[in-house]
């Protein structure tokens, strides 16, 4: 005998809804924030071996937790309707460097843009988007991650000499790099490990450093708002539960907004591209610096986990303030301004 057509439907529906509510509830999500933050503290750890023992392993291991992460934030942002999240420009940065990283390996000039890109609009992003470490969520590392681990491997490849991609190493940094020729008879260093080219240390570099990069972001707000402002779907154009940069920030009524309708609420849209160029530039002027000094590297870097680090403190002292505060009986006014939106 033929099912009926109905009877998937329905096994699937029941199978939907107990999937849904078993990783909802309270003892599953307790073992994920567990595991979550246990894995973060693993990879806190062995971030910085990776970078100093072993460099040559860590593109890769950025390339498989990037495509994991991303895969499970499209679905859920899907759900959500915040999937236009995912055309900003980290996630173009992101697949710049996956490009470089897999595709183009020896391409010099790609290398630098993805520095470029990496340690200018991605790494100000942790900044302007006010990225919070706690361990524990999958969503707040996810953000943590695409902003933070393009520069932390482009750092890598930068001042460590690592075969197989060409990325302008620089050799008083480099171990084990052999010596450049001292006299026209000895022989030449190995071009693996050798690889400065007039790319990397010429005036000309600047182009590459600076120009090409702010090229690539001004490419991209000019496809970003051809898809999201000026030819956007009906759906995304009339449902304001779809979320896009542009909402997200001229909702929150702060610095955004205020510069991008200081000429007038009618210019929002063009206020806004403004502000998001002069942002990319502003981002990109201080990359000679980090290009050239290796503790100047070190310290941007360095300042933007801190960052990281406080915002991510402040979210777990207001969440154990309150419960603190539910178990003493203490009202909200004597805790610490709210965090409500980030507790919900």
């Amino acid at each position: 005998s033929k099912e009926h057509p109905s009877a998937p439907s329905r096994s699937s529906g029941g199978l939907s809804r107990r999937v849904a509510e078993r990783v909802t509830a309270p003892v599953f999500l307790r073992a994920v924030h567990r595991w979550m933050f246990t894995l973060v503290m693993a990879h806190a750890v062995a971030v910085p071996l990776l970078v100093l023992r072993a460099p040559r392993v860590l593109p890769y291991v950025y390339i498989a937790e990037l495509l994991l992460l991303v895969s499970i934030r499209l679905v859920y942002y899907y759900q959500l309707h915040w999937h236009y999240f995912c055309l900003d420009f980290c996630y173009f940065g992101n697949a710049t460097l996956v490009a470089y990283l897999l595709f183009f390996p020896h391409s010099e000039r790609l290398f630098v843009v993805c520095f470029a890109i990496a340690h200018g609009p991605l790494l100000f992003a942790v900044v302007a988007y006010r990225n919070s470490l706690v361990p524990h969520s999958l969503d707040k590392m996810t953000s943590c991650f695409i902003h933070i681990a393009p520069p932390i491997v482009l750092f890598a490849l930068r001042w460590h000499a690592v075969a197989g991609w060409s990325t302008c190493a620089h050799a008083d940094l480099v171990l084990d790099l052999p010596q450049r020729a001292s006299s026209p008879a000895a022989p030449a260093a190995p071009a693996a490990l050798w690889t400065l080219e007039d790319v990397c240390e010429s005036p000309g570099s600047l182009v590459w450093l600076l120009v090409v990069p702010m090229a690539a972001f001004a490419g991209h707000q000019l496809l970003y708002f051809l898809i999201v402002q000026v030819l956007p779907n009906k759906t995304l154009r009339e449902d304001k539960t779809y979320l896009t940069s542009y909402r997200y920030l001229m909702s929150l009524r702060g610095l955004v907004y205020n510069l991008a309708t200081c000429f007038g609420y009618r210019f929002r849209v063009a206020g806004y591209a403004v502000v998001c160029l002069a942002y990319g530039a502003l981002s990109l002027l201080p990359m000679p610096l980090w290009w050239s000094s290796y503790w100047a590297n070190v310290a941007v870097l360095a300042a933007s986990l801190l960052v990281m680090t406080h915002n991510g403190a402040g979210f777990y002292t207001e969440v154990f303030s309150r419960k603190y505060a539910a178990a003493h009986g203490l009202h909200a006014q004597q805790l610490a301004p709210d965090v409500a939106e980030e507790l919900a």
